[in-house]
């Protein structure tokens, strides 16, 4: 789907031409930040050019759902705020005749200002549904080259990728041009030192970036030890560069319990080259937990701790009552949100569709046309309820009673979001419609609610 190109007639410049006096509503305003959003869209997320890879698609991926996904709603939220505006400005001018040519460029306007919102959700959805695709279809070409080529590698290649993009994220979090990010650490029950002379399928190693979760433990797990059955203990969390210019320490908020410092050391000198300096606490604690020192890539002095096995660490505070529990909500709320942009996207493309097959009625099927496409307009706008907020929220809480409290505010707007979808008949007509018989987006909707409802009880 081509990105839509910004409609002349919700220029800003024109509408201060042709209003004047009359924009009692500062719509000029609007509509300069309005061609600042669209300027502003990450237009390179919303296209699948040159992805030759899984992981170069699987990244993109997450861009345009991350990046694009938060442009295309604040573009689509400006546009709406556009043509409520615009709708004072009119109904506040019914009688005024002189203002008659004025209110009709006025309407053209908001209508063109909707319509580009619409297109770019649109867009949005259509961009990461092909770049699924793509990388569907890559992860399989990846897999069927590797069985027909059962010759041994001399090294892991995907293990060499992988190091890499941990390194380049690693040197952009220490020079702080990197935002904070997610991490996850797979960790051997058994230590083994660092030795460049070693093999490295049984020790640890960091993932860091946007898919750094929960969900990534098994790919890590490929990447170490393929065939041995190796036992790992797994960590989670969030990593950014605090500190002075310069002097920028990696900070590992710790979502999971505490990692071993020292095996998260030897794994950065595998993957990095070096060790950053380093400081591991809890999630939502300024207590500085452990810390290391930077180091240089060097042999152990002595195996003395291999064969060694790593206790579990220990379980403490609230963040022990339940192992898994912060990410198997992060994992619902990804979800949720996705499932929620996909539906309010479908809405839009129907709309769209109900526009073109019934262009040229009139009469009372016109009216019929207009009715159906103001209750989807309206369902749309119902649809828009910020669950995503204070799910995130509820991983910062501080203690139990506090995480009780944060948790009962996500459920409520997850139950107000809920309470829409029950709710509303319109939703029992949206799947398998007539006019989009492929559109299916209500009840993957539906089973995210019930997924996160599950995660926050």
């Amino acid at each position: 789907m081509p990105a839509p190109k910004y409609p002349k007639e919700a220029a800003s410049a024109d509408w201060n031409k042709e209003l004047g006096d009359l924009d009692t509503q500062k719509v000029g305003e609007l509509l300069k930040k309005l061609e600042s959003l669209y300027a502003g869209l990450p237009l390179k997320v919303f296209g699948t050019d040159g992805l030759t890879t899984a992981d170069d698609a699987r990244e993109r991926l997450d861009e345009a759902i991350e990046a694009g996904g938060k442009a295309a709603k604040a573009l689509s939220d400006q546009a709406r705020a556009v043509s409520t505006a615009v709708d004072k400005i009119v109904a506040a001018n019914k009688k005024n005749t002189k203002a008659a040519k004025a209110i009709k460029y006025a309407e053209a306007a908001a209508a063109a200002a909707e319509a580009l919102g619409k297109d770019v959700v649109a867009l949005s959805a259509s961009s990461a549904l092909a770049i699924k695709k793509l990388c569907d279809k890559l992860e399989e070409e990846e897999r069927q080259a590797k069985e027909k080529d059962k010759t041994p590698a001399p090294t892991n290649p995907k293990l060499l990728a992988h190091n890499t993009k941990v390194r380049g994220i690693v040197n952009k979090l220490r020079a702080g041009t990197h935002p904070r990010t997610p991490f996850a650490f797979l960790q051997n029950k058994v230590r083994l030192p660092f030795s460049k002379a070693k093999p490295w399928t049984k020790k640890s190693i960091l993932h860091v970036g946007p898919r750094a979760m929960k969900s990534c433990r098994s790919e890590l797990e490929k990447l170490m030890a393929p065939d041995t059955g190796t036992n790992f203990l797994f960590f989670f969390g969030e990593v950014e560069g605090q500190g002075p210019k310069g002097k920028l320490k990696l900070v590992f908020e710790f979502e999971s319990p505490l990692g071993n410092p020292k095996q998260m050391k030897d794994a950065l000198l595998f993957q990095c080259k070096y060790s950053p300096p380093m400081q591991l606490r809890k999630q939502g604690s300024a207590e500085v937990i452990d810390e290391a020192a930077e180091g240089d890539e060097k042999d152990a002095e002595g195996d003395e701790d291999e064969g060694k096995e790593d206790a579990a660490p220990a379980k403490t505070g609230w963040q022990a009552a339940k192992p898994g529990e912060d990410a198997d909500l992060t994992k619902a709320r990804a979800g949720l949100l996705e499932a929620q942009v996909k539906l309010r996207s479908g809405i839009g493309t129907l709309m769209q569709r109900v526009t073109t097959v019934y262009k040229g009625v009139s009469g009372r099927d016109l009216e019929a046309v207009k009715g159906a496409l103001r209750k989807l307009d309206a369902l749309h706008k119902k649809l828009d309820v910020d669950v995503g907020g204070p799910l995130a929220e509820v991983a910062k809480a501080k203690d139990a009673a506090d995480r009780a409290r944060r948790k009962k505010a996500a459920l409520d707007k997850v139950a107000a979001l809920g309470a829409v979808v029950a709710a509303d008949d319109l939703m029992d007509d949206i799947d398998r419609n007539e006019l989009m018989p492929s559109l299916v987006v209500v009840a993957p909707l539906k089973d995210r609610l019930k997924q996160v409802i599950g995660a926050l009880r």
